[in-house]
């Protein structure tokens, strides 16, 4: 049965939507240690470098890929997870991707909604990957540090 998402087709953001993304995002990173408690329930238990956190913020049910290829260029696929996220839930998939080593990430709703960007883990600082649906249904993510 298919996954009820918001449109059809892929979504172009409008200015103000960007703008507000933008916002949103520069607020988070200003308070990193309380964005991180506010978007995810992991942080109770750190978790381990190269961990991936799927998360939805809609109000809509949404399905949520997310592929690595190695490399700043990409190459071959070495890790892909996907999850059918009711509003509100996320997945952790801990210790998916190798420290020190640099990936080509791309995150995919099933409407065509895209986001590509790269992602280093690193074990200093325990980074991870946050990749989540926003409130307007739009592919957002955010590298956090515990």
């Amino acid at each position: 049965m298919p996954v009820p998402e918001r449109g059809d087709g892929p979504r172009t953001r409008t200015s103000s939507e960007s703008s507000h993304s933008r916002r949103r995002l520069l607020a988070a990173i200003g308070t990193a240690g309380v964005a991180v408690t506010s978007g995810c329930s992991i942080l109770s238990n750190a978790p381990p470098p190269g961990t991936l956190v799927l998360a939805n913020e809609d109000d809509v049910v949404h399905e949520l890929r997310v592929a690595a290829e190695l490399g700043e260029h990409g190459g071959s696929t070495v890790a892909e997870k996907s999850a059918t996220l009711e509003p509100g839930d996320e997945r952790v998939f801990e210790s998916l991707l190798d420290e020190d080593t640099r990936y080509r990430m791309t995150a995919e709703l099933r409407n065509g909604e895209t986001d590509e960007f790269d992602f280093e883990p690193r074990e200093e600082g325990t980074h991870f990957l946050v990749v989540r649906v926003d409130d307007g249904g739009y592919i957002e993510h955010s590298v956090e540090v515990t």
